[in-house]
């Protein structure tokens, strides 16, 4: 799987539930390599099976969902996803906000999707970033006009990059914007309108009132 070699991994889940049809684990990683695979059909099955013997597991609710997108039942799955994340196993709910929100922002229903988004932490399907604590509270859209605040990358390179568009609107309501990315990203990053110093990532950070992270700046 983590070749990306999705064939031979749904082989090893067929080989693993002709020894075990009851197990759940491999209903799901089933699923999910087939709907890498474009088999959609198929995915929703492996997933509703999952699900079945262990309603608990995330990653196949995710799955599903993401298998009736794909065949255009969009309604379905938004509809799956809010009844896993309001009325699903605790455990699991922060995970079913967060494929509620992909959901919805590959729908084009920002405004909400972007909320739902902020559930993103800690979940399994995100596991590229992780959230920064600092004493300094977030930045949740209040006024900000004469004071600094820190904006700090997550996720891959790409996704940085992406969301560095939003430095120059920060800039642009009065704030003093200091912009910390991975050392590979500094040079590219003194380009960025808007930033009144970029700090390379693990460099000592100036003061600063308030902090976002990137893709936490469209909501």
């Amino acid at each position: 799987l983590a070749q990306r070699r999705h064939e031979e991994f749904a082989a090893t889940q067929r080989r693993a539930l002709s020894l075990a049809p009851d197990y759940p684990e491999a209903h799901a990683n089933l699923a999910a390599a087939l709907l890498v695979l474009g088999n959609w059909p198929e995915a929703e099955a492996a997933a509703r099976r999952a699900l079945a013997l262990k309603p608990s597991l995330t990653e196949a609710l995710s799955t599903l969902a993401a298998s009736l997108e794909r065949q255009g039942r969009v309604d379905e799955a938004l509809a799956l996803l809010r009844r896993a994340a309001h009325e699903g196993p605790l455990e699991s709910r922060g995970e079913a906000h967060f494929g509620l929100a992909l959901a919805l922002l590959r729908r084009g229903d920002f405004a909400l999707g972007w909320r739902e988004y902020e559930w993103r932490w800690g979940v399994r399907q995100h596991q590229r970033g992780a959230k920064r604590d600092f004493p300094q509270p977030q930045w949740r859209g209040e006024e900000i006009a004469g004071r600094a605040i820190l904006l700090h990358g997550e996720q891959g390179l790409g996704d940085m990059i992406q969301f560095l568009r939003y430095v120059p609107m920060v800039a642009a309501r009065g704030a003093r914007v200091i912009l910390e990315v991975p050392a590979e990203l500094k040079r590219l990053a003194e380009g960025v309108a808007g930033a009144t110093r970029i700090v390379a990532a693990g460099e000592a950070l100036p003061p600063f009132d308030l902090h976002c992270p990137l893709l936490s700046l469209p909501l």
